[in-house]
């Protein structure tokens, strides 16, 4: 399953504050591939579809709603965020470790 670092977590849970209250959170859906690599996006959404994989960080405030497809792309995936100095935010995602 998707893992979420600390600081996406926290990126995570001020979007959604923002957004919405409940159940709200991000839903991750694959796009168009371009030039065979696949590209996300990461929306903010009021709840859960009824398929979606449902990933939660930082006690279940920081919440992600993974598409079926995206599910099984990111099974082995770390997402984190980076923030620049201009307060702009960057998902990045990278293949967890092997144990």
């Amino acid at each position: 399953m998707l893992a979420v670092s600390d600081i996406a977590a926290e990126v995570i849970h001020i979007i959604v504050k923002q957004a919405a209250p409940g159940d709200s959170g991000v839903r991750i859906s694959p796009q168009i591939e371009r030039e065979g690599e696949t590209v996300f996006a990461i929306t903010p959404a009021m709840g859960p579809g009824p398929e979606d994989v449902v990933v939660e960080a930082r006690d279940g405030d920081a919440r992600i709603y993974l598409e079926p497809a995206a599910a099984l792309m990111l099974e082995d995936q770390i997402l984190d965020a980076a923030v620049t100095e201009e307060g702009d935010v960057a998902f990045i995602l990278a293949a967890r470790p092997s144990a």
